[in-house]
């Protein structure tokens, strides 16, 4: 069990796997529904990964269920917040951007302390990373319109878990999901905001490895 990160970035291997897909956060979001996804094939670089299990960790769909009402939430500015200016706002100033990330979604933000945050500061301050995070918001445009396609094409069969923080998306990610997918499975990870496997892992790998045993 890994997590990949589908659609976007080329999966190279040579071989053909079963695999679990597992999307956290915007590593969900980017395109998770291409044509071959939905019919549980994931066509690669010299490989076909066969999807048996699907779990989703707090991130909504673009373009799938209420997402216009999720993206009209102000709490959420940061998924239009893309562009050249937004790059020079942000210049020099990578650690305050992401201290309102952790601050406001997480249910402890004292869980992430000054070095965690230096450290992630300092690496997004290099040059070309925080474009190319924000260019991740960017294509939830294009995403939304291209989900959309695949989502009428027909449902995700495979079993999927859908879960949300409970001081963060919670239940609402069955609700996405459930616009998207034929046999979902809710799971609400208890005192933790977006952040689950840093706030929470215990219970989000419980969650987790209970649904996969099924």
């Amino acid at each position: 069990m890994y997590e990949m990160r589908i659609s976007r970035f080329a999966v190279t291997a040579r071989a053909v796997a079963l695999v679990v897909a597992i999307g956290r956060s915007v590593s969900a979001q980017v395109a998770p529904l291409p044509a071959g996804f939905r019919v549980q094939e994931i066509p690669t670089n010299g490989t076909s990964l066969h999807v048996r299990h699907f779990v989703l960790i707090d991130a909504p769909l673009p373009g799938i269920g209420p997402w216009d009402a999720i993206k009209a939430d102000h709490k959420v500015w940061h998924f239009s917040f893309w562009g050249p200016d937004e790059d020079r706002l942000v210049a020099g100033r990578e650690r305050i951007y992401l201290d309102r990330l952790w601050n406001e979604f997480s249910a402890d933000p004292k869980k992430f302390d000054d070095a965690t945050r230096a450290h992630y500061a300092a690496i997004y301050a290099k040059p070309g990373r925080m474009h190319a995070g924000f260019e991740q918001f960017h294509a939830f445009d294009q995403d939304a319109i291209d989900n959309k396609a695949f989502v009428a094409k027909g449902l995700l069969t495979m079993p999927v878990l859908a879960l949300g923080g409970d001081h963060s998306f919670g239940p609402m990610m069955a609700t996405v999901m459930r616009a998207a997918a034929s046999n979902v499975t809710q799971g609400i990870v208890p005192n933790s905001g977006h952040w689950i496997m840093e706030e929470n892992p215990t219970a989000t790998i419980a969650l987790v490895t209970g649904f996969l045993a099924k």
